[in-house]
């Protein structure tokens, strides 16, 4: 009717009502804030299951992850009894009341990321605890359950799957952009992860779009780094430490080697703007734009340019807000602009550092014109080609490499570190000046002339004639005129993984003990001599340190054999009349007092024969029975070229073999067998020196006997050049077995355990250092 006003419609002028959004809208709303692409929801469900322990992740996108996510976990996994509330808001099992954010840990706490995700997604979940028979398979829609729980095979852990994203909201589905660039976005997402966290196994695969790429998880962080970011960054790698006791603050990361702004290769570098910052507080990556603004002008005012830097900080989780930000992408923390400062003054003192090792000072590059070949690390000359390599080489193996070699690192820690290696004790790294008792004369790289004078045939560092006659290499196991196989010769050069879990376990309780700072010390070290068959000097920096042979010698046989488990090469073991030796006579030559019995021995042959399979397969180490009677061992592994194991120390490893290894339990089995090894190829050492000194002794016994028969005088000519003779010690077997062989393999190779640093040990004394040294004689 016209003219009269509806009651139902309120006035224009009127105030808007106020009404409560439906908890559906309230959802969407909120998951639009977490999920705001497809890296996001990557980023959410990797840190699920870094929380759930997992040590290996597989994310899998297809589309730039519009069409599939999938992360795919070896973690903890979900209790069955829990998969019907995972996905409603507010579900966790991370935090319990408020207070426990102010010490959170964990990277999830709101019980938000699973819900968001179902909310603009098709999720399934499959999962299995390492307590339950089989795996539990859900299905999520708008944070609800659909349909029941069903069961299904599967390996331990969780895999959650993201199937079109965004399929309820068009506009944000439009507004993505090209797969391509969302597919980067997400390996941004799992780089940054896998760099942050070395010992988690981390592979990205793009369902054909882009190269996939893989980490091993072996704890270091600058293979993850060369495989991620190339090999041209690894190489030039700069490990970076920093603490600050008064503001809790511990800086980990590294940063590539930054080269001068006015060089050509400089310029070329900053054309090119590939720069990338990485950033982690407390283990979440996190943006911080104070921080790299700070960097930023770092670098700019050292005229330099550094293309990759990543620093993970550590302070007290109470000073760390981390609920401000729905995608937790940003925190706050206490003290902040100190903490930058702090950062600030190191790596500028880093940057100082690399130059003045180069004899540049970085402040005043533009004024000394300094060239790109002055700056930029010399490259490694191209080694000459060799001839084909032969058939023993192929066949023998030496060491499965699990760590490629890192640059130095500029600041080592001195709390990781033992006081007696004072590895800090070098120049102030803010001063661009190197005094003379920092100075190493002596170039570590340059070549010494024993390496062309030792005899390229490893029998003069044989025990005797009877332990020649007794080893025959792989070559010699091919009759004479027979060659190998192309197929035969391929098979030999690839590497076979060892897929059972006491063996991967021995291996990560090798790389989790591994001392960084040692491990430095190692592969930067210079071998000087041997000075017994139990001791050896080396120089690191500017200290003289002594080393202890046996035990590093130990430890590294171990760890070879634990590595290069099932890829061992092997010696033909033969007696003088060219036939297997017995292991019931070689029972027969242990020490009186342990000797067993003729019954006793021909029992533990036969033991020993029952193992065969395992001991020939995993360490190359042949049982076989030659008639109904005679056990014999036919050979044995392997572990350094050149380096032929003490066959006067077979009874001892024989009788360790059946005494010290616990066969009923795999891992210790592996590992005592191992041990034996490393027991048998150590005692090498001191077994050759001994008898080098038998024969030395009857050597020096016939001459004395002849000089008495003779009994012709000598004149003061002849006494002073025989004195000059009796100086000259001859270079012995075993010196080059330590000096040549051993600590040669285990510079490249050895992971030093922490233990090592205890100076209870002895492992490692410093015996002398050129600053200790300079304060004596500059007084002269």
């Amino acid at each position: 009717m016209e003219g009269v006003e509806d009651v139902d419609q309120p006035p224009s002028n009127a105030p808007a009502r106020i009404s409560a959004l439906s908890q559906e809208t309230v959802n969407r709303i909120a998951a639009g804030e977490v999920v705001v692409r497809p890296a996001n929801a990557v980023k959410e469900l990797l840190e699920n299951s870094l929380d759930a322990g997992a040590t290996e992740i597989v994310v899998t996108a297809k589309k730039g992850g519009m069409e599939i996510i999938q992360i795919q976990d070896n973690g903890k996994g979900i209790h069955h009894d829990d998969l019907p509330i995972v996905c409603c808001r507010f579900t966790t099992s991370k935090l319990k009341n408020y207070d426990d954010l102010k010490a959170i840990e964990t990277f999830g706490f709101r019980g938000e990321a699973l819900a968001s995700v179902s909310y603009v997604a098709k999720l399934t979940i499959k999962t299995k605890p390492k307590a339950d028979k089989c795996a539990y398979v859900a299905m999520y829609k708008d944070g609800a359950l659909q349909g029941e729980v069903t069961r299904s095979a599967s390996t331990d852990g969780t895999t959650i799957t993201v199937e079109s994203l965004f399929y309820n909201n068009p506009a944000r589905k439009k507004s993505m952009k090209s797969a391509s660039d969302e597919m980067n976005k997400i390996s941004d997402v799992v780089t940054q992860y896998a760099i942050n966290y070395p010992k988690v196994s981390f592979v990205f695969r793009r369902c054909g779009i882009g190269a996939d790429f893989r980490t091993s998880g072996n704890g270091f962080q600058a293979d993850v780094v060369s495989s991620l970011m190339g090999k041209k960054i690894g190489r030039e790698l700069i490990e970076l430490e920093h603490h600050s006791f008064r503001l809790g603050l511990t800086v980990e990361g590294c940063m590539a080697k930054p080269s001068a702004t006015c060089t050509a290769y400089g310029l070329q570098e900053r054309q090119n703007k590939q720069k990338s910052f990485v950033l982690f507080i407390n283990g979440r990556s996190v943006e911080c734009p104070a921080l790299k603004q700070m960097m930023d002008t770092c670098f700019a005012g050292k005229q330099v340019s550094c293309p990759f830097l990543f620093l993970s900080l550590k302070i007290a989780p109470e000073k760390v807000d981390v609920n401000v930000h729905p995608a937790k992408k940003t925190v706050f923390f206490l003290d902040q602009e100190r903490i930058i400062d702090s950062i600030d003054v190191y790596i500028a003192s880093v940057i100082d550092q690399v130059f003045s090792d180069q004899g540049l000072d970085s402040g005043s590059f533009l004024s000394a014109l300094v060239t790109s070949s002055q700056v930029v690390v010399e490259r490694e000359p191209t080694k000459p080609q060799k001839a084909s390599t032969p058939v023993s080489k192929q066949l023998k193996l030496t060491f499965h490499e699990v760590a490629k070699e890192r640059p130095p690192s500029l600041d080592l820690d001195p709390d990781r570190s033992a006081d007696m290696f004072n590895l800090n004790d070098s120049v102030d790294s803010t001063s661009s000046r190197i005094y003379a008792h920092h100075i190493v004369r002596t170039d570590a790289g340059e070549r010494s002339l024993d390496e062309f004078n030792s005899s390229a045939d490893s029998r003069d560092l044989n025990l005797s004639d009877v332990s020649l006659s007794q080893i025959e290499t792989a070559e010699d196991v091919h009759e004479e005129g027979e060659e190998l196989e192309e197929e035969d010769m391929e098979a030999t050069q690839s590497f076979r993984e060892v897929d059972i879990d006491s063996v991967k376990q021995l291996r990560a309780e090798i790389c989790g003990s591994s001392a960084d700072t040692l491990r430095e010390m190692f592969k930067q070290m210079s071998i000087v001599g041997a000075v017994d068959e139990k001791h050896a000097m080396v120089q690191f920096s500017t200290s003289m340190y002594m080393i202890d042979i046996e035990v590093i010698a130990k430890e590294f046989f171990y760890q070879s054999v634990i590595f290069s488990l099932g890829n061992l090469g092997s010696f033909k073991l033969k007696n003088e009349d060219s036939e297997p030796l017995s292991i019931a006579y070689l029972m027969q030559l242990v020490s009186e007092n342990i000797r067993p019995s003729e019954t006793d021995a021909a029992d533990a042959a036969k033991y020993l024969l029952s193992q065969n399979e395992m001991l020939w397969d995993y360490f190359s180490i042949d049982i076989k029975a030659e008639d109904d009677e005679t056990i014999v061992i036919a050979s044995l592994p392997s572990v350094i070229d050149g380096f032929v194991p003490a066959l006067e120390g077979l009874p001892d490893f024989l009788l360790n073999l059946l005494m010290n290894v616990d066969w009923s339990e795999e891992k210790s089995c592996i590992e005592g067998i191992a041990r034996c090894l490393a027991d048998l190829f150590t005692s090498t050492i001191s077994i050759v020196k001994r008898l080098d000194e038998d024969d030395e002794s009857e050597e020096d016994e016939g001459e004395d006997e002849e000089m008495e028969e003779q009994k012709r005088p000598q004149d003061d000519l002849d006494d002073e050049q025989e004195e000059s003779e009796e100086a000259e010690v001859p270079d012995r077997p075993w010196k080059r077995l330590i000096c040549q062989y051993l600590l040669p393999a285990c510079k490249a190779k050895l992971i030093p355990p922490e233990s090592f640093k205890e100076e209870e040990a002895g492992v490692i004394t410093r015996v002398v250092d050129l600053h200790d040294l300079y304060k004596v004689f500059e007084r002269c």
